[in-house]
């Protein structure tokens, strides 16, 4: 989360735009970028639905 941020060309100004971009890397880690040390590298967001 700090490189992400830290990595951003223009910081975010209020508090909606940090909240923004945490809202993305959030989305990403949780639905986008598969683990290795979850079976078949799934997403948490899969993990947690497959789920009983």
């Amino acid at each position: 989360m700090k490189k992400l941020l830290r990595a951003q060309t223009a910081q975010p100004r209020t508090l909606s735009d940090l909240q923004t971009l945490l809202d993305t890397f959030a989305d990403h880690c949780n639905h986008h970028r598969p683990l290795r040390s979850l079976p078949h590298q799934a997403t948490p967001a899969t993990a947690y639905t497959a789920r009983p």
